[in-house]
């Protein structure tokens, strides 16, 4: 039951080190009330963090450009109670190094770089990207979202990049893909939709799934 609870308005900054802990499973820190974490340092996240008391509330976590977000544990989740207003705002680097399996379930609007380094890391919310989205050494799974920037492999252990769900290319915007698969089976398939230009430059791999479209 000792776990920490930050609320808002106000805005909480870190520059140095912070560690969130992990214990038993159980959620560890709480943000709400409004509240936003502005990380201009290193953050080395075990364990759960909830956003979120409900659907009227609110929470911001900003990884600022030059800053990093560790998810370290192998089974460190983000995720939000209610449909209120949550963000995961990355502008710097955001690294799964735990191994196993990581989830982040809020929206997340990258222009840093969103990094798989080890197991399996899932960005199940709506993601909005013109940074960078890559699979190095770990597998990153894509819900959907808008997308423009880097989607790239850069494993050497056949790791990947997975996009599913549905994905709005906007008529301004680039993506470049440098290794990835659309499609990760059954029900999860991709689809991209819009006015801008796809430019593949590395393998791009469609998946087959019981001779289903992916």
């Amino acid at each position: 039951t000792n776990v920490a609870v930050l609320e808002g308005p106000g805005t909480l900054a870190s520059n140095g080190l912070v560690y969130t802990y992990h214990y038993g499973g159980q959620v560890q820190l709480f943000l709400g009330g409004g509240v936003t974490w502005d990380n201009a340092g290193t953050v080395n996240q075990q364990g759960a963090i909830e956003f979120g008391a409900g659907t009227a509330d609110a929470a911001t976590l900003v990884n600022e450009a030059g800053a990093t977000y560790d998810l370290s544990s192998g089974d460190s989740q983000i995720y939000n109670n209610g449909t209120g207003t949550y963000n995961f705002v990355n502008a710097g680097l955001l690294q799964m190094i735990g191994g196993s399996t990581d989830n982040i379930h809020v929206p997340l609007d990258n222009t840093g770089v969103v990094s798989a380094d080890n197991g399996n890391f899932y960005l199940t919310g709506s993601v909005t990207s013109t940074g960078t989205l890559q699979a190095d050494q770990g597998n990153l799974y894509v819900a959907g979202g808008t997308i423009s920037g880097v989607v790239q492999n850069i494993s050497s252990n056949g790791a990947n990049v997975y996009l599913y769900g549905t994905y709005a290319v906007a008529g301004i915007d680039d993506v470049t893909f440098g290794g990835v698969v659309l499609g990760a089976g059954g029900s999860s398939i991709a689809v991209l939709d819009g006015l801008g230009t796809l430019v593949s430059t590395g393998y791009v791999y469609t998946f087959q799934y019981g001779g289903q479209v992916e």
